[in-house]
């Protein structure tokens, strides 16, 4: 892995190698001085020796010449010893400046012998003694002496000099070699120092190289078991022993939508995910019952930071320091799906229920209400001529039974039957107001309390499915207020988000708690001989078919029906179904806009329901998508249509009049055309059953369920277009 070095890696390196350099330049220069000296040495003894010799040699001849002038005192033999004087000074003088201060044998007591002698011979030769002139033999006699004595002295000096300068070269050499030896000692010292230092750092370097290695490795180890805790779709949690969060991971966050600063610790998870006290000590207990199991799985409903609640599955596991490891993987969707599995099933069982009861009430319903029309028309006739009491009552009573017989086969038969509903727009009001109407024999003595709210749009329904259930509405409350003194219904209609709402609501019996759950399921009813709260007028019997095809009309038109009653008060029926505009809103286009928009593209629309059809038109030729659209209101049409255009896509109905339905028009395109996109839109369930089986096999194929709003069928148009070109 490569090492970047720092500026004081580079400095220190620097540094070892001139302290390298220098060491070995050291060593190098020091022997060399030393060489030099040792070199030097000898020859500035000898040049000392040499000069105290020349000067000795010099002495000699004035010795000679004094001898001879005290022999023969006369001025040439003192003029020739004037001259001999003059070379032993000049001697003296140089050997006193370059010897005496620093003289390495005896230059110092040469000088002091030799050179006062000279000087007193001077100064006789010139002055003579005492009195005596030069070329007196007294004179030359002491001269003689004086020089002689000195000469003496100097020439033990001499030979004292060489002696002396044998020992000093004997004893500097010595101590040359000794100190040349110390001196090369400390330099290999110096040297493995120096190595053993550049080792250390490389060896450092080295280390510091290894732990920087270990430290990216494990610096990449937990860079990658942090993007794997980041990204994993569990969450995780770390706490300590003493419920403190040292670590959640971003699942956590997107799971419940707390954050660290949200859980500091584990007093504040319980608080803030169980808000219900009674459960949260639910939850509790059952971790502390858990606790000590190395590893525990539990599942609990978690109030997230939006106020959602969520089924999640947790999984804890202690550590071996004591903290605890907390997993927790949202199983909402699981949950939801075994819920949809259950419904699924009895969906089916009611489904096959259905079948059945269709197919023995279709076999039924003609014949029986054939039996009931003659039975009926001939007590009419009977009712008109019979004049005894006692016999129009009873003729009065078979009367009543066929109508409660014909409405229990009607119930049955639409309960029974799978019809998609037959959608166009009309005002919810006026069909209420259709209704009251001809109920109003059955509302004789009942208050009727009517709150339209205004701007309430028009519904896009099958208007007699919506007629049906509001019958069944306004029988039950009439049934139920039958007991009162006082009776009073009120119907509600108004527009709360993008549903249009319509309530009734009656100051009747009510429906008791444990009841309200079953109101819907077929053949459930509290009226006739299952009134045992008596709350109820004798003679009025229920089919318990009512709520169960409400229930089914409203959840066809993606509607929601929901109830809020209280036994011995009254009972208030909500129904919500979607608003569907007859074009686009500002906001709606705005959002499609947003999107990779499809537009000016030839559609087929296939739709019998002219509401519908005139809606889709309407949204596909005008801003923003602009497409070509071509409409088939029967399923020849369409074949004939494609036959002879070319399109980019169709929106297909399934149920179709004409003997060729949706899915006939879809197998004779695909005998041609294999890609081109087809948008389903049907709420048959048996059509429902076979789509996902479809789009399995067919990748250019969706649908939608009736009905469905503007912008989702602009957005599965322009999907599927769009997936088509890739």
């Amino acid at each position: 892995m490569k090492k970047n070095f720092s500026i004081f890696q580079l400095l220190l390196w620097f540094f070892m190698i001139v302290l390298i350099v220098g060491v070995i330049a050291t060593g190098i220069v020091m022997n060399t001085t030393l060489r030099s000296v040792e070199k030097q040495l000898p020859g500035k003894l000898l040049a000392e020796l040499n000069d105290l010799s020349l000067v000795l040699e010099n002495l000699s001849d004035v010795v000679s010449n004094a001898r001879i002038a005290k022999d023969m005192p006369n001025s040439d033999n003192l003029n020739l010893l004037r001259k001999k004087v003059e070379p032993v000074y000049n001697g003296i003088v140089k050997l006193r400046e370059s010897y005496v201060i620093d003289n390495m044998v005896q230059a110092s007591a040469f000088h002091a012998v030799v050179a006062p002698a000279i000087a007193d011979l001077q100064i006789w030769l010139s002055e003579g003694v005492s009195g005596l002139g030069p070329e007196n033999k007294t004179t030359a006699i002491i001269i003689f002496l004086r020089i002689y004595e000195a000469y003496q002295k100097a020439r033990m000096l001499n030979l004292d000099s060489r002696i002396r300068a044998q020992t000093i070269l004997e004893e500097q050499q010595k101590r040359l070699g000794h100190f040349l030896f110390n001196a090369n000692l400390l330099f290999v010292l110096a040297i493995f120092i120096t190595f053993g230092m550049v080792y250390l750092l490389i060896r450092q370097y080295i280390l510091q190289l290894r732990e920087s290695e270990a430290q990216s490795e494990l610096r990449d180890q937990r860079d990658l078991l942090n993007s794997l805790f980041e990204n994993v779709s569990m969450g995780i949690t770390v706490w300590d022993q003493k419920g403190s969060l040292l670590f959640s991971n971003r699942s956590f966050t997107e799971i419940t939508g707390y954050s660290k600063p949200d859980i500091k610790t584990s007093k504040d998870w319980f608080l803030k995910a169980y808000p219900d006290q009674k459960y949260r000590n639910q939850v509790l207990d059952e971790w502390k019952e858990l606790a000590y199991k190395k590893e525990t799985i539990h599942q609990f409903k978690v109030a997230c930071k939006n106020n959602e609640v969520k089924d999640i599955e947790f999984r804890s596991a202690f550590l071996n320091d004591g903290r605890a490891l907390v997993t927790m993987t949202d199983i909402t969707w699981r949950i939801q799906a075994e819920k949809e599995k259950i419904n699924a099933q009895k969906f089916a069982a009611n489904q096959s229920k259905q079948a059945l009861v269709g197919r023995v009430a279709g076999k039924m319903a003609h014949d029986f209400n054939n039996i009931l029309g003659i039975i009926m028309g001939n007590t009419e006739l009977a009712l008109w001529d019979c004049k005894e009491e006692e016999t129009r009552k009873t003729l009065e009573l078979v009367f009543e039974q066929t109508i409660r017989g014909k409405n229990l086969t009607k119930n049955l038969v639409a309960f029974a039957k799978d019809q998609e509903p037959k959608q166009e727009f009309f005002r919810i009001n006026e069909k209420i107001d259709l209704v009251i109407n001809l109920l109003r024999k059955d509302l004789e003595g009942i208050e009727i309390i009517k709150e339209y709210k205004t701007g309430v749009p028009e519904l896009l329904a099958d208007p007699g499915m919506i007629e049906h259930a509001f019958v069944n509405l306004i029988q039950n409350s009439i049934h139920a207020i039958s007991m009162n003194e006082y009776s009073r219904i009120i119907v509600r209609t108004y527009c709360s988000d993008e549903n249009i709402c319509f309530e009734v609501e009656d100051n009747g019996c009510g429906i008791p708690e444990e009841h309200l759950e079953n109101i819907y399921e077929p053949s459930f009813t509290l009226k006739g001989t299952r009134d045992v709260t008596g709350s109820y007028k004798t003679g009025i019997k229920g089919t318990g078919y009512g709520m169960a095809n409400i229930k089914k009309y409203i959840e066809q038109h993606k509607g929601n029906l929901s109830v809020e009653s209280e036994f011995g008060s009254g009972t208030k029926f909500t129904i919500r179904l979607p608003v569907i505009k007859k074009e686009l809103t500002k906001e709606e286009k705005t959002e499609i806009q947003n999107t990779k928009l499809q537009f000016k593209k030839d559609i087929l629309i296939v739709e019998d329901e002219q509401a519908i059809s005139d809606v889709q038109y309407r949204i596909l030729t005008q801003d923003p998508c602009n497409h070509k659209v071509g409409i088939a209101n029967t399923g020849q049409v369409a074949i004939d249509l494609f036959g002879r255009n070319k399109y980019d896509l169709i929106s297909l109905d399934y149920i179709l009049p004409g003997g060729i339905n949706g899915m006939d028009v879809y197998n004779h395109i695909r005998e041609t055309n294999k890609t081109i996109p087809i948008l389903f839109l049907s709420g048959n369930i048996e059509f429902l059953e076979s789509i996902k089986e479809l789009k399995q096999k067919d990748a250019n194929v969706d649908h939608l369920s009736k009905p469905c709003q503007n912008k989702d069928y602009v957005n599965s148009i322009n999907k599927l277009i769009v997936e088509s070109l890739v």
